[in-house]
């Protein structure tokens, strides 16, 4: 069982944000075209990519497992809900923020 770790305020610039300053919330990606989701810690995203990458970099580098392709889009969630992807959560105290990847631009993640 992970341990459980407080997630941070979002900051108002999102994109720019260090992983670090938000690690305690997790990515839930689904991919465009085969529907695969995984939930990923972003504890675990500092770790492998580092403190200082910003969200915005660490969304550009997002690819499916299976095909490659892109997620359609990005949900931060406050708490991990399980282990599987779910479309709605039933703890009302869990926060969401869903972010569409294809309207980022480079010049907005970078």
């Amino acid at each position: 069982m992970p341990e459980w770790v407080e997630p941070q305020a979002l900051p108002k610039d999102l994109l720019a944000a260090r992983l670090i300053d938000i690690s305690g919330w997790h990515v839930e990606m689904r991919c465009a075209k085969c529907g695969r989701c995984v939930i990923y810690p972003l504890r675990r995203a500092v770790a492998e990519f580092g403190r200082d990458v910003s969200l915005g970099n660490f969304i550009s580098r997002l690819k499916c497992e299976n095909d490659s392709t892109r997620p359609k889009t990005v949900r931060l969630m406050s708490d991990q809900i399980g282990d599987e992807c779910v479309g709605r959560p039933t703890d009302p105290n869990v926060q969401i923020v869903v972010l569409e990847v294809a309207k980022l631009t480079l010049d907005s993640i970078m």
